[in-house]
């Protein structure tokens, strides 16, 4: 009985001790993990994307050209070695090129009319103007003059057909009541023809009066004038030549008589057509110098005038297409020479010189030497990385050689994207060189890391130590809990430092609090 109470006092105070023991580590022990501070620093910083990737043999290339066109030239054969950046083909660019030169020259016009517009018309320019206001001022007086004329030939030559050449065939021709002397078949043609006569005798007069003052404020009323009169005459003389016609021999009238009164009409109206073709002339020359004489003057006008905000726009607008457009050409041309992106051999070329290459074949296909990278970028990042002109800008670290920096270079970007798990990739093929004294296999992991946008002598801080809230990044000012947070725009990152552009200053403390 001794025994078992023993065995229950040793349970009971082990019992106590643990409790004892909870409780001073869950409220008496104070904790001793201590808050995490940074200086805000300034220093150099490397735009980076950090991805995992494995080896690869690499593939052949099929190499082509951005867009179609001529091959002038192709400078390798099947079978043969190449380095990185020999140039293995090369496109017709004959248009390109003198396309470029007429927009070069276009662009030389359109600085040289925006300058004109921002600056001012020239003196020379503003003289040179005036001088045409005066030119086409003065050919608008000689219209003028020259219609003028041409009104009174018309009523000089219509008064001259009817009451020289056709009132011969009427009695009292310039009375109220004028008649056709002769007999004729058409006898509603004959009372038409007298009716005819009385109106023109009144219009005759009035006409003849009107060519009196003759002024340049009236003349184009004048001149509509003169054209009605004169078609009124030609459908007169048209009436009284078929009455002629009509003519026949008689005791009273000979032959001899009604041919001289035909060659009579005829000739009043050959001049009359004669007259108004003059006339229509004459108002056409007037309207073209007056036309002119306007377009002068809102020259000389526009060059006397400041430009207008909106021309200036439409003249900069007009500079930046042609150097777009430039840009582009140029562009173009770069891309007509294929160059060999890296160490290989040629493996087929496909088209000779003077052949025509079509956009989306294969030029020239080269089977690379080394091996190769294949690594999946996320959409968010695949923004930093570009491939590669010249250099090794990518960092290789293989599982198989820890400790050791290889050195590549991006290759090409795929543009179909991966899927993963939801989320889009795109494939990064990143070129290793001959690593001969390493025994480099198939399949082995590497981690890359590509080197993009550099800045010098920013400020920067941890990475770890910037966290997103909401739409915003911020950072700990305070190592006192709960924290006093601040709001800071941040750049590009390494990986392990980011750039601070706002929001701290060189020497300030931040802090990482512990969960």
């Amino acid at each position: 009985m001794k025994k078992v109470s023993s065995y229950l006092i040793i349970v009971v105070v082990l019992g106590l001790a643990f409790v004892g023991y909870w409780i001073y580590q869950r409220y008496m022990l104070k904790s001793t993990i201590e808050t995490l501070s940074f200086d805000v620093v300034r220093g150099d910083i490397q735009e980076t994307v950090t991805a995992r990737g494995s080896l690869a043999p690499m593939k052949d290339l099929d190499l082509e050209f951005p867009y179609s066109e001529t091959i002038i030239s192709v400078s390798v054969r099947d079978g043969q070695r190449i380095r990185q950046g020999d140039i293995l083909m090369t496109l017709n660019t004959r248009d390109l090129e003198l396309e470029k030169s007429r927009l070069l020259t276009t662009k030389i016009q359109s600085e040289a009319k925006l300058a004109k517009l921002i600056f001012g018309s020239t003196l020379e320019d503003i003289k040179v103007t005036e001088e045409k206001v005066s030119s086409a001022r003065a050919l608008l007086e000689d219209a003028k003059k020259t219609l003028s004329n041409k009104i009174r030939d018309a009523y000089i030559n219509a008064d001259d057909a009817v009451r020289s050449k056709a009132d011969a065939l009427f009695e009292g021709a310039r009375s109220s009541s004028p008649k056709f002397i002769y007999t004729v078949s058409d006898q509603q043609m004959k009372v038409d023809a007298e009716a005819d006569r009385r109106t023109i005798e009144t219009m005759l007069g009035l006409w003849q009066a009107s060519t009196l003052s003759l002024a340049g404020e009236n003349l184009s009323e004048k001149s509509a004038e003169a054209k009605d009169n004169i078609i009124t005459v030609s459908y007169y003389l048209d009436k009284v030549s078929s009455l002629v016609n009509s003519l026949t021999v008689n005791q009273s009238l000979s032959q001899t008589s009604i041919d001289t009164f035909k060659t009579n009409v005829a000739t009043g109206r050959t001049n009359t057509a004669s007259a108004s073709t003059a006339l229509i002339a004459g108002i056409e020359k007037l309207n073209t110098a007056d036309s002119a004489l306007k377009v002068s003057i809102r020259e000389l006008e526009a060059l006397k005038s400041p430009a207008r905000d909106e021309d200036v726009a439409i003249a900069k607008a007009e500079v930046a297409g042609i150097i777009s457009q430039t840009a582009q050409i140029e562009e173009k041309i770069r891309k007509s020479v294929l160059v060999s992106p890296v160490d290989g051999e040629i493996t087929e070329v496909w088209f000779e010189r003077g052949e025509f290459y079509n956009v989306g074949k294969p030029a020239v296909s080269i089977s690379s030497s080394g091996y190769k990278i294949e690594s999946d970028v996320s959409e968010l990042e695949i923004r930093k990385v570009s491939p590669s002109s010249k250099g090794e800008d990518v960092v290789i670290n293989l599982d198989a050689y820890p400790g050791e920096t290889f050195y590549g270079k991006v290759a090409t970007i795929e543009s179909k994207p991966v899927i993963k798990d939801g989320d889009v990739y795109y494939r990064v093929i990143v070129t290793l060189p001959d690593t001969k004294l390493h025994e480099i296999r198939t399949g082995m992991s590497a981690d890359i890391k590509t080197l993009g946008k550099k800045k010098n002598a920013v400020l920067k801080v941890p990475e770890l130590a910037v966290y997103k809230k909401g739409q915003g990044s911020y950072v700990y000012v305070s190592p006192i809990a709960p924290g006093v947070e601040r709001l800071v725009v941040i750049g590009i990152s390494d990986g392990e430092s980011i750039e601070v552009v706002s929001g701290l200053k060189e020497g300030e403390k931040i802090y990482i609090k512990p969960e």
